[in-house]
């Protein structure tokens, strides 16, 4: 049985002190509620915007797929992961590939179907995707600062 489920995800990234969090929204169709979840980067340490976005969105994979889901549609604001999760990128820095490498492992293993398409960040429009996106943003740069500041203050 096929089991749909939307991810929308955001990161946060600082180019001085290398801190990046996530967040995510992912609404699966057997599931009653949204999940919702956000926080700091525990196994990856990110060194780019587009690294924290990937690994944003995997996290957000991850939780749908935990909850069922078997057919999953990614929207992030990183065009970059929308082209790695379409086939339409070339292959990722070794580092980043090893990592991202677990969650292609579970896709594969649970035959998951990821498609992914682009949501504007940073927008004021009222659509539901919009709202969603918002809610990401803000939360990834919560936990962003939090890391952010214990790192200035470990230094």
């Amino acid at each position: 049985m096929m089991t749909f489920a939307t991810v929308i995800t955001d990161a946060s990234f600082c180019h001085e002190t290398k801190a990046s969090a996530w967040a995510a929204w992912v609404r699966v169709r057997s599931v009653r509620y949204p999940i919702r979840a956000s926080g700091n980067f525990k196994s990856v340490n990110c060194q780019s915007p587009f690294q924290a976005e990937l690994f944003a969105a995997a996290n957000g994979v991850a939780l749908a797929i935990a909850n069922g889901a078997t057919t999953i549609l990614v929207q992030t604001d990183c065009l970059e992961v929308v082209r790695v999760f379409n086939g339409k990128r070339s292959p990722l820095p070794k580092g980043v590939a090893q990592s991202f490498g677990k969650i292609t492992k579970m896709i594969e293993q649970k035959e998951v179907r990821v498609t992914a398409r682009h949501v504007k960040g940073h927008t004021r429009r009222d659509e539901p995707r919009f709202y969603v996106n918002r809610w990401c943003d803000k939360n990834a740069k919560k936990h962003m600062r939090t890391e952010r500041l214990a790192r200035q203050r470990a230094s």
